[in-house]
């Protein structure tokens, strides 16, 4: 990553690259500065609110019956500190535990700890600064309780060091090591879960355990992840994002159990608001942000900062946080988000997580009180001193908010609005999209899981299902492109979250007209017959009771989607053009031309998916290449380079000729070869054409399907049974 980093550098003029480098090494400084510190002094915050502000007003009918049906199950797990951790399976999470490894990787495990009432064993665990408060944390955990290691990958058996400063800490050197494993725990995503659940069983619904069963165990593991996880030591305080994620859930659980008439102890309230003060402290002063195009991560940080400020009561610091959060988003969602509502970090996954920040952001501010608005619009809050400096955009117009009038982009409202239209619009009929560009499954909720079973008959979570957030905007907004469901509990927690205020739609147009009208498409397929039989592919896809007059089409051309949809069908052809992208398309794919067919519930043609990212850069490199997507290219040649784990550089232009009634046709254009492809939606059945010059085409290898980030499952990304080959000699085998 840093080479990447450096050939940017070099792109750069030489004194704007120099007061970057200057930035930067200031920066470094004031960072082991505040180490030294954390290091000699306490990092928990003791002089906090003593109390949080309740937000929701939701009750058990407010709940799904699909949600209601499987919670018991899935509590049941949490209890017993089960979890499904990136493609774990269900595994015991717990001290000196045995992993199972991550394709032949595995870390032994580490001795465990005698724990004990007094907390003496917290003495390995916490800095010696840490250990009073650490003590008296976990002396507030009920018994019986068995801690949870919040610190160990459960797929390698790898442990990072609790007692380890954030700064100190690295990843991603040793194979099979996956980070995101104990980051995907500590969002503490299952403790809303563990609040419904009580929510339920207060109404006295069947399958549920005692209420106080589920308050009880989202107070300890509360307390247990605070009393082992000090502000900036251990793993989890590495990465801002997943702090501002953690926080959101445990204040959204603490409110969700309050609605529930949950008894919560002075102690435990004053404990949990200090830690949410600590996390907008270390947010702040970590934030996410540079001067070149921002990602989800800073909309993350944004994320957490606002829950903060609306959960714990008003005074000049989390006036500051509020005004500060939203000035942000407002900008970030114009930033990050093109006119149509699509994302700019090319991923319909990362589009998703995307829109669930700012969704959920965005309804936290519009219900706050009318007291915290008002202090909003004031001028007197003092200014934070952090990066960005606040009030770098162009005025904002207002929205109105209980007759007050809130500033904020008009622009960014109807861009969050067009977020969740994309989501509708490029979801084939079973709610999933198809997986452009990477996927690391991550949400910043996950109130409402969309159950599968696994064939053990266990049960997994549809990662792929994005109809929640589709639910989650048409609490938000009053009419329009985002049609009304209440099918998931992500509305009534908006609904809740909003006090019953919607904002205005204003629609978003994601239908044109057909573009190449007088393109001749037969004239371009038959250019593709003639080439010599090496450099041309032609396969026939069987969709049976297919009629391509009754398919709508969804254009997204910043985003680079081109959409059929149907009840029935759904096709897509992924055509996006580089240039003048200013940033490092670290969640693209080499993916240019490739498309995905879906008909009567079945894959035919998908994009395979991510898989895993650091742990094993080769599998990494594979999944985000050119052989693992159906795409036309000559043999030899890319359209892109992988600079880094997280940076590629595109050498070949894609452009859309012709979409319209019949189908798509594309060209790609590279600096010494062309590509292209032709695809014909006809009675029954789509055709593909695809031709290269110089020949031959290459092979199309199908890989194994990842329907998650770290799963992976026993199907190809294309039904070879569907598929009638008409011309592919070189149509490869399934790789592994």
């Amino acid at each position: 990553m840093l080479s990447a980093y450096v050939r940017r550098a070099f792109e750069l003029p030489p004194h704007v690259a120099a007061g970057k480098a200057l930035g930067l090494a200031g920066r470094i400084a004031l960072q082991r500065i505040r180490r030294q510190r954390d290091l000699w002094t306490t990092t928990y915050v003791l002089d906090g609110p003593a109390r949080l502000v309740s937000r929701l007003s939701i009750s058990a009918k407010d709940v799904p019956a699909s949600l209601a049906a499987v919670l018991p199950e899935l509590c049941g797990l949490y209890l017993d500190h089960r979890f499904d951790l990136l493609g774990s399976g269900w595994v015991h999470v717990g001290y000196g535990v045995k992993a199972a490894g991550l394709e032949g990787h595995r870390y032994p495990p580490q001795a465990a700890p005698v724990v004990d009432r007094d907390g003496n064993w917290l003495v390995r665990e916490v800095t010696s600064a840490n250990l009073a408060q650490a003590r008296h944390l976990w002396g507030l955990v009920e018994e019986p309780y068995a801690s949870i290691d919040w610190q160990v990958d459960i797929k390698s058996g790898f442990r990072w060091n609790g007692r380890g400063h954030f700064l100190d800490l690295k990843y991603g050197q040793l194979p099979g090591v996956d980070v995101k494993v104990p980051w995907e725990l500590a969002r503490l995503q299952h403790l809303p879960q563990l609040a419904t659940a009580h929510l339920l069983a207060k109404d006295g619904r069947h399958g549920f355990a005692e209420p106080e069963i589920y308050a009880r165990e989202f107070r300890n593991q509360s307390l247990d992840f605070l009393a082992t996880n000090p502000p900036r030591f251990g793993v989890n305080w590495m990465c801002p994002m997943d702090v501002g994620i953690r926080i959101a859930n445990i204040l959204l659980a603490v409110d969700l159990l309050r609605s529930g008439d949950a008894p919560f102890d002075e102690a435990f309230e004053a404990a949990v608001a200090g830690a949410a003060t600590a996390h907008a402290r270390h947010i702040l002063g970590n934030l996410e942000w540079s001067s070149a195009p921002r990602s989800n991560h800073y909309l993350a940080n944004i994320a957490g900062i606002m829950f903060c400020a609306v959960y714990l009561p008003a005074d000049d610091d989390t006036d500051a946080w509020l005004d500060f959060a939203a000035q942000q988003l407002g900008e970030e969602l114009v930033e990050q988000f093109h006119s149509d509502g699509s994302n700019f970090e090319g991923s319909t996954n990362y589009h998703r997580l995307s829109a669930e920040l700012s969704l959920f952001s965005v309804a936290a501010l519009l219900g706050a009180s009318v007291e915290r608005k008002r202090a909003f619009a004031s001028a007197a809050r003092r200014r934070l001193h952090v990066r960005p400096p606040k009030g770098r955009g162009a005025a904002p117009s207002s929205i109105i908010s209980q007759g007050l009038s809130i500033a904020f982009p008009a622009a960014a409202i109807h861009r969050l609005e067009g977020a969740v239209a994309c989501v509708a619009g490029w979801s084939k009929p079973d709610g999933r999209p198809p997986q452009i560009g990477d996927n690391d499954s991550g949400r910043m909720f996950k109130l409402h899981p969309a159950l599968t079973r696994s064939e053990n008959g266990a049960p997994v979570d549809d990662l792929l299902d994005h109809r929640a957030l589709i639910s989650a905007g048409s609490a938000l907004f009053d009419a329009g492109t985002v049609t009304d469901s209440a099918a998931w509990f992500d509305h009534a927690i908006v609904g809740s979250l909003c006090a019953g205020q919607k904002l205005v739609s204003r629609g978003v147009a994601t239908v044109e007209a057909v573009s190449g009208r007088n393109f001749d498409l037969r004239s371009l397929t038959e250019k593709i017959r003639a080439l010599p039989a090496q450099s041309r592919r032609e396969l026939s896809f069987d969709l049976r009771g297919l009629v391509p007059s009754q398919l709508s089409r969804h254009v997204y051309k910043d985003f680079g989607l081109f959409v059929f949809r149907g009840d029935a069908t759904f096709v897509s052809f992924r055509c996006v053009q580089y240039k003048g992208r200013a940033h490092t398309m670290g969640h693209f794919h080499d993916d240019n031309l490739a498309i995905d067919i879906h008909h009567q519930g079945k894959d035919l043609v998908a994009d395979p998916g991510s898989y895993l990212y650091t742990p094993l850069l080769i599998a990494r490199n594979l999944y985000r290449s050119a052989e693992a997507h159906f795409t036309p290219r000559p043999q030899g040649y890319s359209a892109a380079t992988a600079l880094a784990p997280f940076a590629m550089r595109f050498k070949a232009e894609a452009r859309c000729i012709y979409c319209g009634t019949e189908g798509m046709a594309a060209t790609l254009e590279g600096q010494s070869w062309s590509g292209w492809r032709v695809l014909l939606i006809e009675d029954g059945r789509v055709v593909v054409l695809d031709g290269c010059e110089p020949g031959p085409l290459h092979d199309f290898m199908p890989v194994k399907m990842s329907d998650g980030y770290g799963r992976m499952t026993d199907r190809p990304n294309m039904a070879a049974e569907y598929c009638t080959v008409k011309h592919a000699p070189n149509l490869g085998q399934e790789t592994p």
